[in-house]
């Protein structure tokens, strides 16, 4: 199974994480960022469950 890192800190993400999804589709933990332009948020498991482009990394 493929792995995916926050571009932010680079650490590998847990499903309890909480993430937003922003417009360009990058995923990034909510501590990470002070200003986003979310399109989505939620937890790790929640964000790549919902969006079919996260197919590979469940």
């Amino acid at each position: 199974m493929l792995k995916m890192r926050c571009p932010a800190c680079e650490t590998e993400y847990q499903d309890s994480d909480l993430v937003y999804l922003d417009i360009g589709n990058t995923v990034l933990h909510q501590d990470c960022v002070k200003r986003v332009d979310k399109k989505d948020e939620g937890t790790y498991k929640e964000i790549i469950h919902q969006y079919d482009f996260f197919e590979e990394l469940r």
